[in-house]
């Protein structure tokens, strides 16, 4: 039963009417991607609250500091909406409507597209099959794999050239994703339902991996095109996403059960005997508000000090291999040390890291007051990036290229993190070079328009 909390319901109110607002105001280019925002922080950290209730953080934690932690969320919010009333509208091209002169040119168009995305994803998946030797059901059908492994693993501390490994996972997450947005938003319905059958294959590896966060990745600029994008009917969508949701919140339930029992595979839990736990379990696993008072605890009793831009700056060098440089800093190794997973070398055992919230690894790094307001910031300049992009939607693989950076939003929920957002950069890179080959995308489309 949930305990009523004056604070937490102010927080509820201010965050349903920025969510109403985004709806009204939905010709903004801001509105889609701050939508989202919005979406991931009710998620991460009001959804969690409600399943435990407050009394749950008091009894933990303590009232006032409770109290602070909803503060910072309230900041977090409104600092964001500050930062969204001085974004520039973009516009829209004129010509937009004007791209495709007929309908052979937009098919042609189209199968460039499917062409490149189908391309990528072929040749890292026969990268994949080498680096896995061969086990072609480990890739396409883990529950048939002998002893199923996933396509992109790597140790958690990088060595010489897992960064190599890294790049391909990253680029098979951009491109996965494009498969789905295609099955979407392409107009030839062969191409359509080829995008659906090469995605359908493609996420088996993703499904019965144990990171829920790659599944995620791989599927929401699916959804978020379906949302966006398609055309159906309101009431079409709401039963297509309600059955949706259901499947993939019964999968990661699932998912989650079988990692707390310590099941190195998915695949392998799927055979083994139900186990019956004894004692009460967690209501949820969406903890980012527990781990905020948990921040705001160990800065108040001093356990641990301000970072004032240090792991921020940590994600930038994160593209850095750490074979060039070997004592790049260890993202996120501190807070898991404080939380008791581990040591605090390479070689100390630390067996996992613990997110700390999109709005916590704001207060770690500049405290209560100015950790909100920094974290808040860095989700508008995220924003700001996908509405330039929704504005140039005219173009297919701009489109694209917005629906995959609104997939990886949900993510950031548990970290603001450069690894989370590689996919987007290397698809980014990839959008660069397709318009690099194909220069007559930046020309008009207007065939009476005057040279």
């Amino acid at each position: 039963m949930f305990e009523f909390n004056a604070f937490f319901l102010l927080n509820l109110f201010v965050l349903v009417l920025l969510v109403v607002e985004a709806v009204r105001k939905l010709d903004r280019t801001w509105s889609r991607p701050a939508l989202i925002v919005y979406f991931t922080i009710g998620f991460w950290y009001f959804y969690e609250i409600t399943q435990n209730g407050i009394l749950y953080y008091n009894l933990k934690f303590g009232f006032d500091l409770v109290e602070g932690s909803l503060l910072q969320v309230l900041t977090f919010l409104l600092v964001f909406r500050g930062y969204l009333a001085f974004l520039p509208e973009y516009e829209r091209n004129p010509e937009a409507n004007l791209f495709f002169v007929d309908e052979q040119q937009r098919l042609d168009f189209e199968k460039k597209v499917f062409t490149s995305v189908f391309a990528v994803w072929a040749f890292l998946t026969l990268i994949g099959l080498w680096m896995l030797d061969g086990d072609f059901f480990s890739i396409f059908f883990p529950p048939l794999s002998s002893d199923p492994q996933f396509i992109w693993s790597r140790g958690a501390v990088g060595t010489k050239f897992d960064f190599l490994i890294s790049i391909c996972g990253y680029c098979h997450v951009a491109a996965v994703g494009m498969l789905g947005i295609q099955f979407v938003t392409f107009y030839s319905s062969n191409l359509r339902y080829l995008s659906l059958i090469l995605f359908l294959i493609a996420i088996e590896a993703y499904l019965f991996q144990r990171a829920r966060s790659g599944i995620l990745a791989v599927i929401l600029p699916g959804v978020f095109s379906y949302i966006f994008i398609s055309r159906d009917a309101f009431a079409k969508k709401a039963v297509i996403l309600t059955t949706l949701l259901i499947v993939i919140s019964g999968w990661f339930a699932f998912i989650q059960s079988n990692r707390e029992k310590g099941s190195a595979s998915i695949v392998k839990a799927l055979n083994s005997e139900p186990q019956v736990q004894a004692g009460p379990e967690n209501r949820t696993d969406v903890n980012m508000f527990e781990e905020l008072c948990y921040i705001r605890s160990f800065l108040t009793t001093r356990v641990m000090t301000e970072e004032w831009g240090e792991s921020y700056l940590a994600e930038l060098a994160a593209f850095v291999p750490r074979g060039i440089w070997k004592d790049k800093p260890m993202i996120g190794i501190n807070y898991a040390i404080m939380r008791g997973f581990g040591g605090s070398g390479v070689d100390h055992g630390v067996f996992a890291t613990i997110s700390r919230g999109m709005i916590g690894q704001g207060v770690c790094n500049f405290g209560d007051i100015l950790g909100p307001a920094a974290a808040a910031l860095l989700m508008g300049i995220w924003v700001q990036i996908l509405a330039k992009l929704w504005s140039q939607r005219y173009l297919q693989h701009r489109l694209a290229l917005f629906l995959i950076g609104l997939g990886l939003t949900f993510n950031m929920g548990r970290d603001i993190t450069s690894l989370v957002l590689f996919p987007f950069l290397f698809a980014y890179l990839g959008v660069l070079f397709f318009e690099f080959v194909n220069p007559q995308l930046n020309a008009p489309r207007n065939p009476h328009a005057s040279a």
